[in-house]
């Protein structure tokens, strides 16, 4: 482990200036855990940086979530990361570093190979998206995602331009507000039936007395 560290080390000093541009100083360099990953020179995308594990990190470990603007077109050239919000289907923009956080330095494994398998999925959890580990990640290892299935068929879809994921989420909200409301319906009803119990059980008990009290009388 400590060889592939101070290997990493040794790469990202010597990185070419094409891949430092901009993010020596970045919002998402500076929120980095340096205790637990180092960003060298990419060995999926050798122009790009990449997230390596500085220690090794466990199988089901979920990182995130992504900080960075939302767009409702994906940019051209860039590896579409889709989520799925009130507007409808959005993209991550995640071209300025400075807008971003640590997570934007993931590459995407855009290839199956046993050798270059992805080690993180993808996934929308409520508003926001995270990464989970699929496998454990030893020391040294660049961090590569994948998106998860029903993500992959969103970024494949085109939903933003069709409305339907708008439509989505709208049905989604009008079934969520029309359970609410047979739930307070059905919770009326049963306090309605109680009271109604309630009130023949004080006429009832009304009506007994009476007749105990006409029975005195006679």
């Amino acid at each position: 482990y400590a060889a592939s560290i101070q290997n990493l080390q040794s790469a990202a000093l010597a990185m070419p200036p094409a891949c430092l541009k901009g993010t020596g100083s970045s919002q998402a360099m500076k929120s980095l855990p340096r205790e637990q990953f180092i960003v060298a020179q990419s060995h999926i995308h050798p122009r790009c940086l990449g997230l390596f594990a500085r220690k090794p990190v466990p199988r089901g470990a979920v990182l995130g979530p992504l900080e960075a603007p939302l767009v409702d077109q994906h940019c051209t050239g860039q590896f579409p990361v889709p989520l799925l919000t009130a507007r409808g289907l959005q993209y991550f923009d995640l071209t300025d570093v400075n807008k971003c956080n640590w997570l934007v330095f993931l590459q995407p494994q855009k290839t199956c190979s046993s050798q270059r398998r992805h080690n993180l999925l993808a996934h929308q959890r409520g508003s926001q998206l995270y990464f989970r580990c699929t496998q454990s990640v030893p020391a040294g290892e660049e961090l590569r995602f994948a998106l998860n299935r029903w993500m992959a068929r969103l970024a494949r879809s085109g939903f933003c331009r069709s409305g339907v994921a708008g439509r989505c989420v709208a049905r989604a909200e009008a079934g969520r507000q029309a359970s609410v409301a047979a739930l307070t319906a059905v919770r009326a009803q049963r306090l309605l039936a109680m009271a109604r119990s309630r009130l023949s059980e004080v006429a009832l008990g009304e009506q007994l007395a009476r007749s105990a009290a006409c029975s005195g009388e006679m």
